[in-house]
């Protein structure tokens, strides 16, 4: 576990004390983060079709995962409205134009083809294929790297972000609900509290949660993590 927290911290910290003033360069750091979300999603995909008993592990992955889901979403759902009814949102700036909703869901299509065709591809067995899950952390690093870089270059500081007062709320709001969903998938799946809450803490990071519940927990509960992310985010 605490080798997975250095996973993630090192790498964001060493980036976030780099100063870079070159919108070029921010660019090219902007693009490369997206391929390299494409390339974890692809190396998960692959490490999928390694697991051993692969047809009843897969049961037992869409089994928790869409379980949590379930609940998760639904103890999310009953906080946000508690807090809209006890502090409505009064918007007072204009709303910036959305992303299309067909945009997005073509988006979450194409993350999810670009794990079916690993999944593909690792079903072929061939034996360097079997460093998949290596390969997928030492990306990550590099990504948590790009992602330190991004965020120290982005315009905004700590003291902004802390004090977005209703942004703070919501996010406190989506925790704790979802660390109670947590509680309550521990009792209907019948898993230890600590895993069950692991689950509940991937907070739409789908690149990082899967590869740090597989290292800490085993690829059943890491792939589960990983499912159960993408209607959560």
């Amino acid at each position: 576990m605490f080798s997975g927290l250095l996973i993630i911290l090192v790498p964001l910290i060493v980036g976030y004390l780099i100063p870079l003033r070159q919108q070029a360069a921010l660019k090219v750091i902007n693009q490369l983060l997206s391929w390299m979300v494409y390339l974890i999603l692809f190396f998960m995909g692959i490490s999928l079709a390694f697991l051993d008993n692969l047809a009843s592990n897969l049961l037992a992955i869409l089994h928790y995962s869409a379980v949590s889901i379930t609940v998760i979403l639904l103890c999310n759902i009953a906080a946000l409205m508690w807090l809209e009814r006890g502090l409505p949102w009064r918007n007072h700036h204009q709303q910036e134009k959305l992303p299309s909703r067909i945009a997005m869901a073509l988006e979450s299509l194409k993350l999810c083809g670009v794990v079916v065709i690993g999944f593909a591809i690792g079903l072929s067995g061939l034996a360097f294929l079997q460093h998949a899950t290596e390969a997928s952390e030492y990306t990550l690093i590099l990504l948590l790297f790009l992602v330190g870089i991004q965020l120290r270059n982005n315009g905004m500081t700590l003291k902004q972000i802390v004090l977005n007062r209703r942004g703070m709320i919501v996010a406190v709001v989506v925790v704790v609900s979802s660390l109670i969903g947590g509680l309550i998938n521990a009792f209907i799946l019948d898993l230890p509290i600590n895993t069950a809450l692991a689950m509940a803490s991937g907070f739409g990071w789908y690149s990082l949660s899967g590869i740090l519940l597989t290292e800490s927990f085993g690829p059943v509960i890491g792939s589960a993590a990983f499912l159960m992310i993408w209607p959560v985010n």
